[in-house]
């Protein structure tokens, strides 16, 4: 995907491709931790590991493609994605909780 979009010359799409598998793996860790504790069915196995084990295993394959991908060096879009990730997912952990019968976490 970075490669396709770099030849196109969409910075942007370039961002989000680089971003893309990391920003799945948070979701993938979220609705797991909410199956969980809805008490389903959970994906949490040596097959299916934590975001952060394939997000540290991608990390290399992301560092190469800096190096001849001027823009990925320069700016970091997954800092962005986390940020934004985290606020639309405390902004929608009342409805999901209400969804799903759960008490509704507290936050700081």
């Amino acid at each position: 995907m970075i490669w396709s979009t770099e030849q196109e010359k969409d910075s942007i799409g370039e961002m989000i491709a680089a971003t893309a598998s990391h920003l799945v793996f948070q979701v993938l860790d979220a609705a797991n931790a909410y199956r969980s504790d809805a008490g389903g069915w959970t994906f949490s196995d040596a097959n299916h590991p934590p975001a952060a084990d394939p997000i540290e295993a991608l990390t290399p394959v992301f560092n190469e493609l800096a190096k001849t991908i001027e823009l990925l060096r320069k700016a970091d879009f997954q800092l962005s994605v986390d940020a934004a990730f985290k606020v639309l997912l405390e902004e929608a952990d009342p409805q999901i909780c209400r969804n799903l019968g759960l008490q509704q976490k507290k936050t700081n």
